[in-house]
């Protein structure tokens, strides 16, 4: 069972290393400041609903490194009611309509101007 657990580990690994493959460089600005950060980036997002269970399109979303994202204080764009932070892509400016985490990643919901 050890060789198995081993293994798949190895995998998981593996595809996430993979993952940084698909990423871009965008400039995250929020809480009065700027930095560049690397995101996968979607421009049209299926979601799942689970009260409505149904999947639709929610739009562009940038997944990233929760660290990448986090404030002194901990928090993550679109977390906080007052903020307007925004995410620029390749030219493009987004706003960041809502900010969750999973853990060490972090999902942020983007609309354009």
């Amino acid at each position: 069972m050890s060789d198995l657990t081993d293994r798949l580990k190895s995998d998981v690994s593996d595809i996430l290393l993979r993952a940084s493959d698909f990423a871009v460089e965008a400039t995250i600005t929020f809480d009065g400041s700027s930095k560049s950060i690397n995101v996968v980036f979607d421009e049209n997002y299926n979601g799942f609903d689970q009260f409505q269970h149904e999947v639709g399109n929610t739009g562009p979303v940038a997944i990233c490194a929760t660290a990448d994202l986090e404030n002194e204080d901990g928090e993550i764009p679109g977390e906080v009611a007052d903020d307007e932070p925004t995410l620029e892509i390749d030219g493009s400016t987004y706003n960041v309509t809502k900010g969750a985490r999973y853990g060490d990643t972090a999902v942020l919901f983007l609309s354009e101007d």
